[in-house]
């Protein structure tokens, strides 16, 4: 089987860190680490769910941490 991709895109206001987190429901099934990111320009990030993902809606939470402020959005996506 095939890994299940995604392709996460945002910009920035500031420069920040941002960190992801993939949940099922309210169980967190993976958290990729906090990166740097410039302002001002569209970022992608590619992130896969573990092989043994099940079909199903998966929550991402991005987390922008810059300058003392902390941003989230949430997107949600579905594995069929």
């Amino acid at each position: 089987t095939r890994d299940a991709r995604a392709t996460l895109r945002f910009q920035l206001r500031e420069a920040a860190s941002v960190d992801i987190e993939i949940k099922r429901g309210s169980r967190v099934v993976r958290r990729i680490r906090a990166r740097n990111f410039a302002a001002g320009r569209t970022h992608s990030v590619n992130v896969s769910l573990p092989r043994a993902a099940r079909r199903g809606e998966y929550t991402f939470v991005l987390r922008a941490r810059g300058q003392g402020k902390t941003s989230s959005v949430t997107l949600v996506g579905r594995k069929l």
